[in-house]
């Protein structure tokens, strides 16, 4: 029955529209406190799907022909913009932001099965490719929403934006941190454990060390 709608959207426009018109009312569901926000969608399919917005001059984008089961989209700031191209399936995926000026960008035709795709500080983004698929418990996130800090309180760990390419499979319980770039057509994988140290790279290596982290969030 769900193809069959879906197939309803994409044949007839018109129909497409109606049809997409009921589910939005059925199956989405808004909560908004603030002043110039905005939610477009364009013959979308909704199930069981909230927006929670509070803050001022944030837009919501999700496109065109995009299926959208228990999903959530909650911001907390303003001026921020979430984007999907179309004809993407997000199911079990949460988009939050915090603070301002940020963007999560979903690019065309884009699968994501469940993630917690999370953007905090101010003016950074996190930017998914076309034709990407993401698999179960995917976590991407630009900031740590705490500090890790020097021993002479200076902040190390400012949020950095996430750019993720075209064509990408991202496997089960897969994390995605801040500052990451994948290229179009890679794979990327490792494990590694040590304590009071960062790790990054491609093969992963120890790259700071002697730090600590606090639970506030220090912006100079």
């Amino acid at each position: 029955m769900k193809q069959l709608i879906y197939k309803l959207l994409l044949k007839y426009p018109k129909i497409g529209r109606i049809v997409s018109v009921i589910y939005a009312t059925f199956g989405l569901k808004s909560q908004i406190k603030g002043k110039g926000n905005k939610i477009v969608y364009d013959r979308c399919y909704f199930k069981n799907t909230r927006i929670q917005i509070i803050g001022n001059n944030n837009i919501i984008n999700l496109g065109s022909f995009n299926r959208l089961t228990n999903c959530y989209i909650n911001i907390y700031g303003n001026n921020n913009v979430l984007f999907l191209g179309d004809l993407s399936y997000i199911l079990d995926t949460e988009h939050y932001f915090e603070d301002g000026f940020n963007k999560i960008v979903v690019g065309y035709k884009t699968n994501i099965l469940r993630a917690h795709i999370a953007i905090t500080e101010f003016k950074r983004t996190i930017s998914i490719g076309d034709n990407c698929s993401l698999s179960k418990n995917i976590e991407i996130r630009n900031g740590d929403s705490h500090s890790i800090l020097y021993f002479n309180g200076k902040r190390l760990n400012y949020a950095s934006n996430v750019t993720i390419g075209d064509r990408l499979w991202i496997a089960t319980d897969a994390k995605i941190l801040k500052g990451v770039t994948i290229s179009n057509d890679s794979v990327v994988t490792n494990k590694f454990m040590q304590s009071n140290v960062i790790i990054g790279g491609f093969p992963a290596k120890v790259f700071k060390g002697n730090l600590m982290w606090g639970n506030e969030r220090i912006y100079e």
